[in-house]
């Protein structure tokens, strides 16, 4: 992306609660796996959302990388 967040940190978001901190990576690159820097990665590329005979398949990817989100705030604050 571009951003400091991502050129500095490898990661394109972050969220935290109850201090407890999980970073998020979103990439085309296939390498990604062996320079893991984020907590959770996904790495296909997600639909247009404003594309509508896409729009079911936008709102899936969003889930499970919300998912994959809740388990490692789970996860660390276990």
């Amino acid at each position: 992306m571009g951003t400091p967040l991502d050129f500095f940190h490898g990661v394109d978001a972050f969220i935290e609660v109850d201090g407890k901190i999980v970073t998020l990576d979103i990439t085309l690159r296939e390498d990604i796996s062996a320079k893991r820097k984020a907590d959770v990665i996904d790495a296909t590329e997600l639909p247009n959302p404003d594309d509508e005979k896409k729009v079911d398949e936008y709102l899936e990817r969003v889930e499970n990388i919300t998912k994959k989100v809740s388990a490692e705030l789970k996860q660390k604050a276990a």
